[in-house]
C-alpha cells in the first residue's frame, strides 16, 4: 500500500520534471503553420512527394477554417461504447467479458432518453485457432460495437421513421489491426462488411476522439523543417496543441484524408476522413466515412450535431458520456463476474463429488 505522505513528498520534489513546457515547440510549429497557409504550391509539393512520416491529404488551403453554429433542435442520436474484462490467470479461469453500452436520444417536443447494455462472454477458445487474449478481445469488441450500432439504427428507423446519427467513442480507423496480420485477416473483412451496410442504408456514422494524440499535421511541419534545414525537433506536441492556437471555439479545420496503409482495405466510399474541432476545453478529432464528407448537407448536419452535443455536455458529447456509463465495467462488476464464475466452479465440483458418492465402486 502506498504511503500518501511519502508519495506527495516524492511528487512535490520532482514537479519540475512532471510538467515539461512545450511552449517553444508550439511557437515554432505555429509560425511554420501560418507560413504554410501562404504557400499553396508548397502544400501541393508536400502532398505529391513521398515521405516516411504519415501525413494526410487535403484539397482546400490547409489553414482554412470554418465556424460552426448549431441550429439543431430536433434530431435522433445513438451513441455506442464498449468495455471488457480481460482474462485473469490469477482468477483461475481463461474467459473474458465484453459489455456493449448504448444510449438513444430523441430531441423533439417530447424528448426521449434510453440507455441499455448487453454483455458477451468468451471462453477458452471462443473461435477456432484463436485463444482469448487482450488483442483478440479488443478486436472482437470493435466488431460488436459496429454491429450493435447498425442493428439499433435499423430498429429505431423502423420504430420512429427517422434515421439516428450514430456516434462512436473512438476512431473509425482500425489502428488495433495494424501489425497484427492474423487478426487483420479475420476481422478487417468483417468490419468493412458492416461499414458497407451503413453506406447502403445511408446511416450517418461518426467517430469522436477526445484528447487526440495524432501527429499527422505536426509531421507536415517536421517535413518543412527538414526541407529548410532547420534543426528543431518537435517531440512533445501533437496536432491538438498546434490547433488550440489556431482554432477559435466551435471552429473546425479543413477535411483531411487519412493515408495510413490499413485504409487501403476499406471500401472506397467508407475510407475515413477527419477534421479537428475546437469544442472549448480541447481540440477534438472527428472522423467520418468519405461518402458523408462528400455530401455537403450531411456534413453540415453532423457538424451541428457534434457542437450541440458538446454544448449539452459542457465540452464533451453528452451522449458519449452516457454511453460510457452504460458500457463501463467497474471494479465491483469485475469482482461480481469472477465471483459468479467461482460459484459455478464450486457447484460443478460439488456435483461431481456427489455423483462419485452415488456411484458404487464394486
Amino acid at each position: 500500500m502506498l504511503d500518501p505522505l511519502q508519495l506527495w513528498t516524492l511528487l512535490e520534489k520532482n514537479k519540475n520534471f512532471l510538467f515539461n513546457s512545450n511552449d517553444d515547440e508550439i511557437f515554432v510549429a505555429e509560425k511554420i503553420w501560418h507560413e504554410l497557409g501562404q504557400k499553396e504550391i508548397l502544400q501541393k509539393e508536400i502532398q505529391d512527394a513521398h515521405h516516411t512520416l504519415l501525413i494526410p491529404r487535403w484539397s482546400e488551403n490547409i489553414v482554412q477554417k470554418k465556424k460552426i453554429r448549431s441550429e439543431m433542435s430536433q434530431y435522433d442520436l445513438l451513441a455506442i461504447d464498449g468495455s471488457q474484462i480481460y482474462p485473469d490467470r490469477h482468477e483461475g479461469t481463461n474467459c473474458s467479458l465484453i459489455n456493449i453500452g448504448s444510449v438513444y436520444f430523441c430531441y423533439d417536443q417530447h424528448s426521449v432518453f434510453e440507455r441499455f447494455s448487453e454483455p458477451f462472454l468468451y471462453t477458452a477458445h471462443y473461435r477456432e485457432n484463436h485463444e482469448v487474449s487482450t488483442d483478440s478481445i479488443d478486436a472482437q469488441r470493435h466488431e460488436l460495437e459496429l454491429k450493435k450500432a447498425f442493428d439499433l439504427a435499423i430498429d429505431y428507423r423502423q420504430k420512429t421513421g427517422r434515421d439516428p446519427y450514430v456516434l462512436f467513442d473512438g476512431s473509425l480507423i482500425f489502428w488495433h489491426l495494424i501489425d497484427k496480420p492474423r487478426l487483420r485477416d479475420y476481422y478487417l473483412e468483417r468490419y468493412c462488411a458492416i461499414l458497407k451496410c451503413f453506406y447502403q442504408e445511408q446511416i450517418n456514422l461518426i467517430g469522436y476522439i477526445s484528447l487526440p494524440k495524432s501527429k499527422e499535421l505536426i509531421n507536415i511541419i517536421r517535413i518543412i523543417l527538414k526541407r529548410e534545414m532547420i534543426e528543431k525537433k518537435l517531440e512533445q506536441i501533437v496536432d491538438a496543441h498546434l490547433l488550440t492556437k489556431f482554432l477559435d471555439v466551435y471552429e473546425r479545420t479543413v477535411i483531411f484524408e487519412n493515408q495510413v496503409s490499413i485504409v487501403d482495405y476499406y471500401p472506397t466510399e467508407m475510407k475515413p476522413v477527419f477534421f479537428y474541432l475546437n469544442v472549448g476545453d480541447e481540440v477534438a478529432r472527428v472522423e467520418l466515412p468519405l461518402w458523408i464528407a462528400q455530401d455537403a448537407h450531411r456534413l453540415n448536419m453532423i457538424e451541428q450535431v457534434i457542437v450541440d452535443q458538446c454544448l449539452k455536455g459542457d465540452g464533451y458529447p453528452i451522449a458519449l458520456a452516457e454511453a460510457h456509463e452504460a458500457a463501463v465495467v467497474k471494479y465491483s462488476d469485475h469482482q461480481l463476474f469472477f465471483n459468479f464464475i467461482q460459484q459455478l466452479t464450486n457447484q460443478r465440483f460439488l456435483s461431481k463429488k456427489l455423483h462419485k458418492k452415488k456411484r458404487p465402486f464394486a
